[in-house]
């Protein structure tokens, strides 16, 4: 069976309307992931505390961070910040 080659990564790969998580220590990370509406937002480990997120799982993800003690504080363009 011949193989389709592959296409080239681009040198420069721009994401817009991305969701980033960040976490205070590197911890977090795996405590998150005990979590499954944590699994199902995320997108990519950026480094051990920065994570992309799906945008269109973050009702689910925010009400189980709440669940489980977590209080994020969002910072978006609506906001001003």
């Amino acid at each position: 069976m011949a193989r389709i080659p592959q296409k080239p990564e681009p040198a420069v790969l721009l994401h817009e309307n991305v969701t980033l998580m960040e976490m205070d220590r590197p911890g977090q990370m795996e405590e998150l992931r005990a979590l499954p509406a944590f699994r199902a937002a995320l997108v990519k480990v950026l480094d051990p505390c920065t994570v992309v997120l799906d945008g269109r799982h973050l009702s689910e993800l925010m009400a189980s961070l709440r669940k489980h003690g977590h209080h994020p504080r969002i910072l978006s363009e609506d906001m001003g910040e």
